[in-house]
């Protein structure tokens, strides 16, 4: 018998509502609701709702099984659109289309079917009759003795695996520590020998320094006196050179002097002896001038 559950007028598009009812179409009512819960659709809550409507309308008006139930038909037809405007620039309206939609859903029970395990429709827990108070009591102390015993057992179980696990553990810290005490000394002696090759190498190293400074110094002893060595000859050959160039240069003056001398006797005899031309000129007018007369 087919049960059916509808919605009118939803305010959602039809095409966005197909989207979700085409994955719980032909489905069994316990997976379309998981379906239907881990979707992140708009439209996946109306249909939710829905669908717990329709398996009402089974249950209560039709005297269905839940568990027997699934969607045979699942559908969405388009309702009214209402049309507003909306505001644009330079003065414009652009239109807005708020579709509506109509969906229905149609369960059908299953028939000729072996049963199979499924996930039970969810559903609110019944509620349990009230017991006799003396049975009730006498059902709970006897509850109450089995959890004890369990517990205690349970506690036992738990108390002896802590003390293995603590025996391991101490064991396995003993061994650590072992390990540990053992790399450090051999650390130990590592470093020792190194700080020992350390030294020696620096020993080795200042002998060395010291015998090049020494050799260092005596090379530069030995070129500062042979330097010395030297500017007291340049010294001597210099003080002999000044010698001779200052007899030489005593010699050349007294050369030159008597030369001058010399030249200077000649060219007074030079003069005496040349008659001077103005006196040869006033002989000659005094010669024209008895001619004329």
């Amino acid at each position: 018998m087919e049960t059916r559950a509808k919605i009118k007028y939803a305010n959602i598009s039809p095409r966005k509502a197909r989207q979700v009812i085409d994955l719980i179409r032909g489905k069994d009512i316990a997976d379309a609701q998981a379906i239907l819960e881990l979707s992140n659709k708009a439209a996946a809550r109306m249909l939710n709702k829905l669908l717990v409507t329709a398996v009402a309308n089974a249950e209560n008006n039709n005297k269905l099984n839940a568990d027997d139930l699934y969607i045979e038909k699942a559908y969405v037809d388009e309702g009214p659109t209402l049309k507003r405007w909306r505001a644009r620039a330079l003065g414009r309206a652009t239109p807005i289309k708020k579709r509506t939609s109509h969906i229905t859903l149609v369960l059908e029970e299953r028939e000729g079917v072996e049963p199979r395990k499924r996930r039970r429709f969810i559903r609110r827990p019944k509620r349990k009759k009230a017991e006799p108070p003396e049975e009730a009591a006498g059902e709970v102390e006897e509850e109450a003795e089995g959890t004890l015993e369990e517990g205690l057992e349970v506690v036992e179980e738990e108390t002896a695996e802590e003390v293995a696990t603590e025996k391991e553990e101490g064991e396995e810290e003993e061994t650590a520590e072992e390990e540990e005490a053992a790399v450090e000394e051999e650390a130990e002696v590592v470093e020792e020998e190194a700080v020992d090759e350390k030294k020696v190498d620096e020993a080795v190293e200042g002998d060395e320094e010291k015998a090049g400074v020494e050799k260092v110094e005596t090379e530069t002893e030995e070129i500062v006196s042979e330097e010395a060595v030297d500017a007291g000859e340049e010294e001597k050959d210099a003080g002999s050179e000044k010698v001779e160039g200052e007899s030489g240069a005593g010699d050349e003056k007294e050369t030159g002097e008597e030369e001058a001398g010399t030249e200077q006797e000649e060219g007074s005899s030079e003069e005496s002896e040349e008659p001077h031309p103005g006196a040869t000129g006033d002989d000659e007018d005094k010669k024209d001038k008895e001619d004329r007369k």
